[in-house]
């Protein structure tokens, strides 16, 4: 009430308030106010007299400033309000501060990083039950795997048998469907009659993809190396080769594409198919091929994606499309948190979204478009 009849002035002139001294008709009005309270003006003479030193004191006080006269009625011996501390008194690092012409770039949340890698100990346990399965179903396993590791060692390249190799090839794609729609979440989701539509061709699609993990690697050294990182060896593997080669994980060197003989040239049905497989394994490889997490996102969506040519009702099923948006929205999250950048984020995952096509085109170079070389003819 006191201050709402002050006028004209603010809360920042009252802080610098100079009290002037009494004036004879405010004395007046005190000794009224003191006298109705019960104290009179002698009284208060008789208790607080004051000496000759404080009298010397108040008169060697330097003079008053009066460029303000408080109105009748304010109370002289009220305390102003305290002024704050205005923000712009504060000091804060710039660091700190947000800059509203860039777009704020928010971490992973912890639901969406444990997803990411519940896929990848998903897909470490894919792949060994798919090689159980291999084991079980197909007797010349152990065979194969040796095949291959004594060629890569003795010839500096893989020779295989076709016949062998298609039989081996046949098996692992229904091996391996069969595991990933028992381990993954995403694709136990679908629909049966969608899945089982979609998984010959998309399964061939996915290890299409894997050559291009383990070319990536190539720099590793050793075979071992390679494949460890491709995320492509497991015990059984481990167990064959010690048998070959005991105490020397390093006899068997990394191997790049043009040491496995079906892709050295001619092996496709024309040069351009060739130059068009070797580039987007490139390609795929350079984005994908040295980030694990980033690579099982993009192989389960390389899992999801259906072919261009299959029937419409597939291609519009709302639940496939729904598991394709998240597995998609969660590379741009992973790729947005790694690299900082939204921008870069949004570039690499609708690169990754138009690569998983040509991967489809690379699959029917390498099982379609492919010139048959019998075993016997190369010897």
């Amino acid at each position: 009430e006191e201050l709402e009849q002050v006028d004209n002035f603010t809360v920042e002139k009252l802080l610098d308030i100079s009290f002037p001294p009494t004036t004879q008709e405010e004395e007046e009005e005190d000794e009224e106010e003191e006298e109705v309270g019960g104290v009179s003006s002698d009284q208060e003479e008789s208790t607080e007299s004051t000496t000759d030193e404080d009298e010397e004191e108040i008169e060697s006080t330097p003079p008053q400033k009066e460029d303000f006269q408080l109105p009748k009625g304010v109370d002289k011996n009220s305390m102003p309000l305290k002024k704050r501390k205005r923000m712009r008194q504060l000091r804060y690092p710039k660091s700190r501060f947000i800059d509203w012409r860039k777009v704020p770039i928010f971490d992973l949340t912890v639901e969406e990083e444990f997803r990411i890698h519940n896929i990848d100990f998903r897909r470490d346990l894919n792949f060994k039950n798919y090689i159980k399965m291999m084991k079980q179903n197909l007797p010349s396993f152990e065979n194969f795997k040796r095949q291959i590791f004594l060629s890569a060692f003795g010839l500096k390249r893989v020779v295989l048998d076709t016949e062998v190799y298609k039989l081996w090839m046949d098996a692992a794609h229904e091996n391996h469907a069969k595991s990933a729609a028992e381990v993954f979440e995403e694709i136990a989701a679908l629909p049966s009659e969608v899945w089982s539509r979609m998984r010959t061709e998309n399964t061939k699609t996915w290890f299409t993809y894997g050559w291009s993990l383990c070319w990536a690697n190539a720099d590793s050294g050793d075979l071992i190396a390679q494949e460890s990182k491709a995320g492509f060896w497991d015990q059984e593997f481990q167990t064959i080769y010690d048998k070959l080669f005991p105490n020397n994980p390093k006899a068997v060197k990394s191997l790049k594409m043009e040491d496995w003989d079906f892709f050295c040239s001619p092996w496709a049905s024309s040069a351009s198919d060739e130059e068009a497989f070797a580039s987007t394994m490139i390609r795929v490889g350079k984005l994908a091929g040295k980030d694990r997490l980033l690579s099982t996102l993009y192989g389960l969506l390389i899992h999801l994606v259906p072919e261009l040519g299959i029937e419409e009702e597939i291609q519009k099923n709302k639940l496939l499309n729904q598991q394709i948006m998240e597995i998609t929205r969660l590379i741009y999250r992973y790729l947005k948190s790694k690299f900082n950048s939204t921008r870069v984020a949004a570039e690499k995952t609708e690169e990754m979204q138009g690569l998983v096509y040509e991967l489809q085109n690379c699959k029917n170079i390498n099982f379609k478009r492919r010139i048959l070389v019998k075993y016997q003819d190369i010897f």
